[in-house]
């Protein structure tokens, strides 16, 4: 079946409506000289819909996504539970989320240079054995990095530097210019096809070092609303519980029925240009 936006709908009837999660996992890598601890939330008909593949968002800080009982002052994102909201209403296509666990190097592989590494090892051990153990679409604007803090800052750069991997990154209250040289890659080198959603709290909350990011990227001819999405929120804190009650926001950016048809159109208007 196909929605009016050209989606392809797998219906299902005896999954969980909820989703299901694999249990956790470790994956020895090579290039970081440790293991990789990752969660997958599976949404619903994943096993009915054998032929189905499905868009991936890699999220860092695993442990402070699904259960508060892992999170940092338990308090995690919910992100299971925003998805199958959104779900019900229809507002988003399914999706893997892969939770991809932080660890007590998190500032060194979080910020330069140590994040060259660790976007390495994601590139090279996780994403190439994605396919083996999930049916994801392979398709560059189909799978996206996540983060908060230093994970949004961990988060741009994998996107930036890997083009050909990952279509989008989410950047949410993220600590650009503390220990990296995003904002200027960003003004001197060539622009990706890739998009960013970005946010922040105010005041503080990595507000302006947030805009200033922005107004690069828009200065390089993204457009605002059709491959950036910029954001502030009056008061909101730097925490888990913030992070989680704006989560939809970058869920709809991301696989959004309404953004995933229009840039299918602007696709089908670039290959057919009148």
């Amino acid at each position: 079946m196909s929605g009016q936006d050209g989606r392809v709908l797998y219906p299902y009837f005896f999954s969980d409506p909820r989703g299901h999660f694999l249990p956790l996992v470790e994956i020895e890598s090579a290039i970081l000289g440790r293991s990789h601890r990752l969660r997958c939330y599976l949404p619903p008909g994943y096993e009915e819909n054998t032929l189905a593949r499905y868009p991936l968002a890699y999220m860092q800080d695993g442990q402070n996504l699904f259960f508060p009982h892992e999170a940092f002052q338990h308090k995690d994102w919910a992100v299971d539970e925003t998805s199958q909201v959104l779900r019900a209403m229809r507002a988003i296509e399914d999706l893997i989320i892969v939770g991809v666990y932080s660890n007590e190097r998190r500032e060194e592989e979080y910020t330069k240079a140590g994040y060259e590494t660790n976007a390495r090892s994601i590139v090279e051990e996780l994403v190439r054995g994605e396919q083996v153990f999930m049916r994801t679409t392979n398709a560059p604007m189909d799978r996206a990095m996540w983060g908060s803090s230093l994970g949004g800052v961990v988060s741009f750069y994998t996107v930036w530097q890997y083009p050909e991997v990952f279509g989008a990154a989410a950047c949410m209250s993220s600590t650009f210019s503390y220990k990296d040289d995003l904002i200027e890659r960003v003004l001197s080198e060539p622009k990706r096809n890739v998009g960013f959603y970005l946010d922040s709290g105010w005041p503080g909350d990595n507000y302006e070092v947030t805009t200033e990011m922005a107004l690069a990227l828009v200065s390089r001819d993204w457009r605002y609303g059709r491959d950036l999405i910029h954001l502030c929120f009056p008061h909101a804190a730097h925490d888990e519980k913030a992070w989680g009650m704006r989560l939809h926001l970058p869920m709809q950016f991301f696989t959004g029925a309404v953004a995933r048809a229009s840039r299918r159109s602007d696709r089908e208007i670039n290959a057919n240009p009148r």
